[in-house]
């Protein structure tokens, strides 16, 4: 695991100033063009992570189950519905079966770093409503779903978010449209993430 050296620092820790907060960002697809997407951070006021606003919610994690006998792993998450906040887009999408659910675990005093070591995506392969709680059980996400190759290398296109760690831009510009040129009139071309050496035919 390669984390940056200042959340080594915080990890390490035995008494720290600042907690480490869980997100998960709850992700219902319809069609390829429609997403609805709720993120949640555990028991905290909310916070803005990579651009984005996680409300503060309560919800439970189970111990992620690892096998040696080449089972896919699978744990589970369960949400408070006492305010039924989620039961009605449940009903409306079939329990958000073939969703996605994804787990960060960032430090509340350096949220602008960069997340992707700790960082889990599952598939909710079945949701079910015990009392008050929601019960999503997750599963290894889809092979089918991923992309292939992992990554597209484009020329002059940059494939980051906005605003996000990888690609550092802070200042007042609101709008970015991914290309080199853009990139270097905001003074951070040297976050750029296309392939500037690629030809424009690949």
């Amino acid at each position: 695991m390669s984390l940056p050296v200042n959340l080594l620092i915080e990890k390490n820790k035995i008494n720290a100033q600042y907690p480490w907060l869980l997100l998960v960002k709850f992700a219902l697809y319809e069609g390829e063009s429609n997403e609805l997407i709720y993120r949640f951070v555990k028991n905290f006021p909310d916070i803005t992570f990579q651009g984005e606003e996680y409300k503060g919610f309560n919800f439970d994690i189970s111990f992620i189950e690892q096998s040696t006998e080449g089972k896919i792993p699978t744990t589970s998450i369960a949400v408070c519905n006492v305010t039924q906040y989620l039961q009605g887009t449940l009903e409306d999408y079939e329990g958000a079966v073939d969703g996605k659910i994804t787990l960060t675990i960032v430090h509340a005093d350096s949220l602008d770093e960069d997340y992707s070591e700790l960082e889990l995506e599952f598939d909710i392969v079945k949701t079910s409503l015990d009392g008050g709680a929601i019960e999503f059980e997750l599963g290894a996400p889809s092979a089918l779903r991923r992309r292939f190759p992992l990554h597209r290398h484009l020329p002059d296109k940059c494939p980051y978010e906005f605003g996000s760690a990888r690609c550092g831009y802070t200042g007042g510009d609101s709008v970015c449209y991914k290309r080199y040129s853009d990139c270097r009139e905001k003074e951070n071309q040297v976050r750029f993430g296309g392939e500037v050496m690629l030809p424009e035919s690949m």
